[in-house]
């Protein structure tokens, strides 16, 4: 018998065996809620089987499928149909190595939904929404547990329970309640693949230069509570669920704690903090990330019972360099104005990977997951070749995902996350679209974070790669890609036509390949398009954070370039508003190429022999370049018919020793056809302090042109070039006389402004000896003051609205910079917003900053005087929660038509006029009795903890109330008559009775 049973045993594990190579066909349409379910043919269903929906047959998914095995997956024929539609919590399809194939002329569809947070009661929305946005609470990091049980933050390690460095909670003081029901509802995951919610920074309103700082990123929620207190915890390490730590360094990512080691007084830009940041050879680890000091001056750690806070306006890394053994390590952040408030010797800080703030909206997805089954590398790849419906759909972990076909027809891709993707393919990506001839795709809200390939050519794996595909055009709108590897987007070896708004592209380290933000330079012509681009530690040496060549036409409109090794620009480029902080390109050719407007090149330090720009042709307009070391011994060696105007060239140094003709602007020796209009070179006195001497300039302005026939120079100003034996202008004297010459020059502080046999040749408008006076040179303030020498001859760059520098956009809102520009006028009033002027006083237009940014006013009117403009006035746009109805302005709150709306209530009407109208403790939408701000009543008979109809449920327990219906609890249609009330009751105690458990969820 025994015999026999081990027999029977090995005949089941045969079986199971034989069917883990089994093809499992359709044999219908179908729900399809787990794997081993279904109307399947030519199989016994198991994990480990290939699943193959035929021509003809639907399959709706409708709960997890867990697959297993390097065979198994699923795949969708032509004519074929496969949809996973989230109804309340998340789908999870865990695919085994064969992943998802969904062949020409199929369907797939995988709709995710969102979970919601106000103005409805709790339940799955199946799109974004105003009622889908949560705030972001308390920020506290690495929660953990004290000595006598407080939950308090701690990185360190020091507290009875040290916290988990891969998570933070955002914690809620006294939510709503339909907050509090909402993160009651939120399925935490565990990273191991039975939670499923995602948590991401959303923009509510693309179309405004406003955005919380972590736009665009992703996380998984880790942990969730509804009650007192309420909070949502994320993980920071945007891995995938098998755990894998992908290429991106974790050091990059898990919130650091530590001690500033010295105070830190408001407006400062230095840090200095514990030693113990940084090892040796770690300078830059932190660069792009965000330091945020305590909330307040109690210690952490202590016992208290409220957690320690983070502050809510955190600061963006600049520069971060290890002090050495025993000595402070520095941190420099990137903005000019400096920390927002002091802070003293001792108090904590965080740095994190994003710089989130109280008060940031988010977004909860309760996503389809599609997930590899196993933690083998380019297991579960996804390939989409008929028709796709994409939207809250999370990629876990699985190969690639690849669009591809002459056949595809994406219907949706929205809101899209891939992390952790892997492929052992040599060179490839987290998104690929392939061969997609003539189609025409758009990609809303993609989020890419990780990547990963094993072995050799791990820093090769792009973020999105669009290989082949002619007459094809791509709109990716509002993708954030965090990644160690190749470009984020690259086009292939086909003409382009791409077109792009809001690309994020973070990558880890210098050792990456490329990594460029967006690369055209593979193809042989096309067009690219491009708005607010965001470039973070660029890191190919001699590489381009916008890459194209002559046959491509690139316009870029917005770029942030910030740390790494990279150039900006390329041969067929044209870039406007370009901001480059604090970058070290390697040593190949000149920093910037093609036509630039608007800019602001800042804290560079350039390689080899790189200037700034060198190039036949192309104009650089309208920029600041200051404290920037070139490579070589000239700034901007110009040729040809190059132009360089309104702009201002503040400490320019070189990395070299200056040896023989060293100059920040010279004319080549080809005969060129060169402007040089309202040009300010500057040197501030501090500056000898900074840098050796012989890494000064000698020159301001040197010319090695035979000819100065078609050679304009209008406006030049030149102050403070102090090394000894410097000469402002280097010209000889048929230089002078065949220059076109317009206001100015103007000289002043300079150890020798010209030759004195010079003198004669000059115009008479030049200016000596007067100083011209600036605004605030130490921050970038460099135009002069009005009704000064400078201003008055028409030297330097202009100021007002025409000063050089970049309007304040996206690119500013995401790293929370202020606009350096001498004078911006966002609302077009004529009254420049300035970052470092009081606002305007009622009826002053001049020598003051906007009073009210938003909307114009060109008045400048402040009736109550409280120093924000009557234009800003208004509820909807106050950052006030005027009607407490737990949203603020607009879009949040539903009553604000629109950021004009002077009121955040309606108050004819009960749901919207801010006031607890049944005593509920709740107000207007916060109340479930409040479908919407148009309901007329706020205590109807859903909503007032009574059994109004008798048959023993009360309010939204009764099935007779609905979110749609909440003002009676009894049906319509038996309203007769008093005659027969009593029946109707009778009738419907009876129908009670006969289906009590067949209530209604509280949803």
């Amino acid at each position: 018998m025994r015999v026999l049973a081990s027999l029977l045993l090995l005949a089941v594990w045969l079986a199971r065996a034989d069917a883990a190579a089994e093809t499992c066909r359709s044999a219908g349409s179908f729900a399809w809620s787990a794997v081993t379910q279904g109307a399947w043919s030519d199989c016994t269903p198991s994990a480990d089987d290939l699943f193959q929906i035929r021509a003809g047959h639907a399959v709706d998914v409708t709960g997890d499928l867990r697959q297993s095995g390097p065979a198994a997956g699923v795949r969708v024929d032509a004519g074929g149909t496969l949809r996973a539609r989230v109804a309340d919590d998340a789908i999870v399809l865990a695919l085994g190595g064969a992943g998802l194939t969904c062949w020409a002329g199929s369907t797939c569809e995988l709709r995710g939904g969102y979970r919601a947070f106000g103005g409805v009661r709790p339940r799955t929305l199946p799109a974004q929404a105003t009622a889908s946005y949560l705030r972001v609470g308390d920020v506290i990091p690495c929660p953990g547990v004290d000595a006598s049980g407080a939950l308090e933050p701690d990185c360190a390690g020091a507290l009875a329970t040290p916290g988990d460095r891969t998570r933070v909670r955002f914690a809620y003081a006294a939510p709503p309640r339909f907050v509090v029901d909402g993160l009651a509802r939120v399925r935490a995951d565990d990273g191991a693949g039975a939670g499923e919610d995602v948590l991401c920074f959303f923009d509510p309103d693309p179309a405004d230069a406003a955005a919380p700082p972590d736009a665009g990123y992703c996380y998984r929620v880790t942990g969730a509570a509804g009650g007192d207190p309420a909070w949502i915890e994320l993980d920071v390490r945007q891995s995938g669920w098998t755990g894998r730590d992908s290429n991106f360094p974790i050091a990059r990512r898990l919130p650091v704690q530590l001690a500033l080691a010295s105070g830190v007084a408001a407006g400062a830009r230095e840090i200095a903090v514990d030693g113990s940041l940084l090892g040796a050879g770690e300078d830059g680890l932190h660069e792009g990330a965000w330091i945020h000091f305590q909330a307040d001056a109690e210690p952490c750690g202590d016992g208290d019972t409220i957690p320690c806070r983070v502050a809510a306006h955190g600061h963006r890394i600049l520069d971060a360099r290890d002090g050495g053994p025993g000595a402070p390590d520095r941190l420099r952040i990137g903005d000019l104005r400096g920390v927002a408030r002091a802070a003293a010797a001792g108090e904590t800080a965080w740095i994190l990977v994003g710089g989130w703030s109280t008060g940031d909206p988010i977004s909860v997805w309760t996503p389809v997951v599609v997930r590899s089954a196993s933690a083998a590398p380019g297991d579960a790849p996804v390939v989409v070749e008929g028709t796709a419906a994409l939207r809250a759909v999370w990629f876990d972990d699985v190969g690639t995902v690849t669009l591809r076909g002459t056949s595809l027809a994406v219907a949706e891709a929205r809101d899209l996350w891939l992390a952790g993707m892997s492929t052992p393919v040599a060179t490839s990506a987290s998104l690929v679209l392939f061969n997609t001839f003539g189609a025409h795709l758009r990609l809303d809200h993609v989020t890419i974070t990780g990547g990963h390939r094993a072995g050799a050519g791990a820093d090769r794996l792009h973020g999105i790669i669009h290989p082949a595909g002619f007459d094809t055009r791509l709109e990716l709108r509002h993708v954030a890609i965090r990644h160690a590897g190749d470009d984020c987007v690259t086009s292939g070896s086909d003409d382009v036509q791409i077109d792009v708004v809001r690309l994020r592209c973070q990558h880890a380290s210098d050792d990456a390949q490329s990594a460029s933000a967006l690369d055209a330079s593979g193809a042989p012509q096309g067009v690219v398009t491009a708005r607010d681009v965001e470039c973070v530690r660029c890191s190919e040496p001699g590489g381009f954070a916008v890459n194209t060549v002559a046959s491509v036409a690139m316009e870029v409109d917005g770029l942030l370039v910030w740390g790494g090794r990279t150039r900006v620009g390329g041969l067929g480029a044209r870039l406007t508003d370009v901001v480059a902080l604090g970058a070290e390109p390697g040593p190949t050719d000149a920093f910037v190429y093609g036509d630039v407007e608007r800019f602001v090149l800042r804290e560079l330090v350039l390689g080899g022999n790189a200037p700034i720009a060198s190039e036949d042709g192309h104009v650089l307009r309208d920029g600041i370049v200051q404290d920037v070391a070139t490579g070589g011994a000239i700034a901007f060696p110009l040729r040809g018919d190059a132009a360089l105007e309104n702009v201002a060239l503040v400490d320019v140094t070189t990395t070299a020793e200056c040896a023989g003709t060293c100059a920040t602007l010279r004319l080549g020796a080809a005969a060129p056809l060169a402007t040089f209009r309202r040009i300010t070179a500057a040197w501030t006195p501090a500056l000898a302090l900074d840098v050796p001497n012989e890494s000064l300039p000698d020159r301001a302005l040197h010319s090695n042109a035979a000819s100065h026939a078609d050679v304009a120079v209008d406006g030049l100003l030149v102050t403070g070039l102090q090394k000894a034996g410097a000469i402002a202008l280097s010209l000889s004297n048929e230089q002078a006389r065949q220059t076109a010459w317009g206001g100015g020059p103007c000289f002043h502080d300079d150890a020798l402004d010209f030759r004195a046999v010079l003198a004669p040749d000059l115009p008479p408008t030049t200016v000596r000896f007067l100083a011209p006076g600036y605004a605030d040179l130490a921050r970038g303030r460099v135009d002069a003051l009005p009704g000064g020498v400078a201003d008055a001859a028409g030297c330097g760059i202009e100021r007002g609205v025409a000063a050089p520098g970049v309007r304040h956009r996206f690119l500013h809102a995401v790293s929370r910079l202020a606009p350096e520009r001498m004078a911006d006028d966002a609302d077009f009033d004529g009254v420049p917003e300035d970052a470092y002027a009081e606002p305007c006083a009622a009826g002053a237009v001049e020598g003051c900053s906007d009073n009210c940014a938003a909307h114009a006013n060109p008045a400048q009117a402040d009736a109550d005087g409280d120093g924000a403009g009557d234009a800003c006035d208004v509820a909807c746009a106050n950052g006030a929660d005027d009607d407490g109805d737990g949203f603020a302005d607009f879009p949040f709150d539903p009553s604000c038509a629109d950021a004009d709306d002077a009121s955040e209530t309606r108050g004819d009407v009960a749901c919207d006029d801010g006031l607890d109208g049944d005593g509920d403790g709740l107000v207007d939408v916060a109340d479930p009795g409040c479908p919407s701000p148009t309901a007329t009543i706020e205590d109807p008979a859903c909503d007032d903890a009574a059994d109004n109809d008798g048959d023993g449920f009360v309010d939204f327990d009764d099935p007779e109330c609905t979110a749609g219906s909440p003002y009676a609890e009894r049906r319509r249609g038996c309203g007769l008559g008093a005659e027969i009330a009593l029946a109707c009751a009778a009738l419907r105690r009876a129908r009670a009775r006969r289906r009590p458990i067949e209530r209604l969820p509280h949803r």
